[in-house]
């Protein structure tokens, strides 16, 4: 062990040196910009139509006669919200999961993948391991996924759920920034300082329970 008085002395800060950047050094006013821009921003990037599902899918989905219809769309989002609680992932992972599934069935990429309600099962998994492995700090593990489709309308294999993860990633254009309806609750919450555990969960549930919603 080093002799103590051998260990060299860190240099002292001196009085001109400036504090480093951060939110709690910045002015109210500052503040109050920066929500302003952060909040134009998410705006911005939703109502881009790249970053938002066709609200109108489903209904071009069912008039081809392919499976695509609301009723088994909350079947899938309550699956995905299933999953999500047992593998314990944030409620972001689950909202980002959901996005991606509306925007990849909007998609001219998703008319061939949609014809049968297996290939919908292995594309909705696929979505969920997308957001898993962008919001997560440790993704789920692709044969624990592959094992939990097997409670929905049979299994699929390892080959076929990566194949459909590459299929997603490029109807999207590797592009999975967009904000969610969760995205907006935790700024708004932030904003007004919302701290209390029970609130926090609270507007969660409610957050999940948007993404059931069945379009009419």
């Amino acid at each position: 062990m080093a002799n103590p008085a051998e260990v060299p002395s860190l240099p002292q800060p001196t009085a001109s040196l400036q504090p480093p950047l951060s939110i709690a050094v910045v002015p109210a006013s500052g503040a109050d910009d920066y929500d302003q821009d952060i909040y134009a921003y998410l705006r911005s990037m939703e109502s881009a139509p790249r970053h938002r599902p066709a609200p109108d899918y489903m209904v071009l989905h069912t008039k081809r006669g392919y499976p695509v219809t609301p009723a088994l769309r909350a079947v899938l989002v309550e699956w995905l919200s299933s999953l999500a609680s047992i593998l314990h992932f944030e409620s972001r992972t689950l909202h980002l999961a959901v996005l991606c599934l509306d925007r990849f069935l909007s998609t001219a990429r998703a008319r061939p993948a949609v014809r049968s309600v297996h290939v919908l099962v292995i594309i909705t998994a696929a979505a969920l391991l997308i957001a898993c492995k962008y919001e997560e700090v440790y993704p789920v593990d692709v044969e624990e996924l592959v094992d939990e489709t097997s409670c929905m309308h049979g299994c699929c294999t390892r080959e076929e759920l990566l194949a459909a993860e590459v299929a997603v990633l490029k109807a999207l254009r590797h592009e999975l920034g967009s904000p969610t309806g969760f995205t907006f609750l935790e700024h708004f919450m932030e904003r007004l300082g919302v701290g209390d555990q029970a609130a926090a969960q609270l507007t969660s549930r409610l957050g999940e329970q948007q993404t059931r919603l069945v379009w009419k």
